[in-house]
């Protein structure tokens, strides 16, 4: 079997030529599959991870000594392309890919052959760890803040305003127990805080569509 993956710049990779061989598809319709998923990444905001993921590059046919454009892929890149194949062949390779995957970033992680690496790579795969690590520690923290972090002044501002404009509504349409009391307690009760300005900043969307959609638990008749 062909060699599958490889490791560059500290990073587990194949690229669009393996996978193209080895799934027994045209390269240019792999790089089709490639440039399709691109731009529905870019169309969903994720086009910084299109970037990671995806490296550009390029090689040299063997006939025609020409350089042709192709794609380095990452695991989860090579997954994202590898997803619409599934002839009982392609979920053979993409099992073998998988394997070859887990098999080089163990290789890459235990440090085997690392003294045999050039001092330029090495440093490169170290500053790679590095840059993982800190990507790691700044998610973790987006994570803290968005949950901890509250409603803005502004937003708490335009809470109590749809407050009272949804609880005016209702009780112009006959719902009597409609009182602003009734909104802020579902705001507490579905976030879990004392106060509804400790909403978290992140759910403020959540917060002002449970409020346009409240209703009281009893209609009063007119």
């Amino acid at each position: 079997m062909n060699q599958l993956v490889f490791i560059k710049n500290g990073k587990t990779v194949t690229n669009s030529l393996v996978v193209a061989q080895e799934f027994g598809k045209d390269h240019k319709n792999v790089m089709r599959d490639i440039a399709a998923q691109i731009e529905k990444l870019i169309e969903a905001g994720e086009s910084k991870w299109g970037v990671l993921n995806f490296e550009p590059t390029h090689y040299q046919h063997p006939q025609n000594q020409q350089w042709y454009p192709k794609y380095d892929m990452t695991e989860d890149a090579f997954a994202i392309i590898a997803m619409a194949y599934t002839t009982p062949e392609a979920m053979k390779m993409k099992v073998k890919f998988i394997q070859e995957f887990k098999r080089m970033r163990e290789k890459l992680q235990s440090g085997i052959n690392f003294g045999t690496l050039s001092p330029q790579l090495q440093l490169m795969i170290q500053l790679e760890q590095r840059t993982s690590n800190v990507e790691s520690d700044v998610a973790e923290l987006k994570q803290v803040v968005d949950n901890e972090v509250w409603i803005t002044e502004a937003q708490r501002g335009r809470i109590r305003e749809a407050v009272n404009q949804r609880a005016g509504y209702l009780m112009r349409q006959g719902y009597g127990h409609a009182h602003f009391q009734g909104v802020y307690s579902t705001l507490k009760t579905h976030f879990g805080v004392t106060k509804y300005d400790k909403i978290p900043r992140k759910d403020f969307d959540i917060a002002m569509d449970i409020i346009k959609g409240w209703y009281p638990k009893t209609r009063v008749a007119n």
